[in-house]
């Protein structure tokens, strides 16, 4: 009689563990399962109620809409590749590629300058790191083998070169490097280019 109340008493004791341990284990899988649902809510929140993705941007982006009687010329043109790159810019394109061209877009404007109708046409290079445009921007074959005067008006490092009824400035913000070029050696337009390469910093900078 006392071993069978003992083996009874066992057994209960065994099934009493069994339950704690079935209990214990349901505790952790509903810990777990609470967790993975924070998890889910907050990702779904960052997504898509009200919080807000990396936005990516393209030169285009940041093209200028006009300023100072000068209107755009048409619509942006776009490269994303070799092809597209030498088509838009008509040759010379290989010194892009040597610094990991990624995108350009290309704006033409037409307007007045000092009297004279004029055109004028915004580069944005996106070259896809700092250090790649940097590389571009100190480049022997962008630079050419004329002179330029340093200045910082606009952007970093800008350089301004005036040719023979044109002038142009070239400077850089972050991964992007800026041509802005006009077909007018008036002081009327350098004050265009600093115009249109400030309009352009304020876009990148965004």
């Amino acid at each position: 009689m006392v071993l069978s109340q003992w083996g009874w008493g066992k057994r209960g004791w065994g099934a009493g563990r069994q339950a704690r341990t079935l209990a214990a284990g349901f505790v952790v899988s509903a810990g777990l399962v609470l967790a993975l649902g924070i998890f889910l809510a907050a990702c779904s929140d960052d997504k898509g109620n009200g919080g807000t993705e990396p936005t990516i941007r393209h030169p285009q982006d940041f093209i200028p809409q006009g300023t100072s009687g000068m209107s755009l010329n048409g619509s942006v043109q776009v490269a994303t590749n070799a092809e597209e790159l030498q088509q838009v810019i008509n040759g010379g394109y290989g010194v892009y590629l040597t610094y990991n061209f990624q995108e350009l877009a290309l704006q033409n404007y037409l307007g007045n300058v000092a009297g004279s109708q004029a055109s004028l046409d915004v580069y944005i290079y996106d070259m896809g790191t700092a250090e790649d445009a940097a590389d571009l921007h100190h480049d022997v074959e962008i630079n050419g083998s004329g002179s330029y005067e340093e200045l910082d008006d606009v952007g970093d490092e800008e350089r301004l070169f005036i040719g023979l009824g044109w002038q142009k400035i070239q400077f850089l913000k972050g991964q992007y490097w800026v041509r802005i070029y006009i077909d007018s050696s008036t002081e009327d337009a350098k004050t265009l280019l600093d115009l249109f390469g400030t309009a352009v910093v304020d876009e990148i900078a965004g």
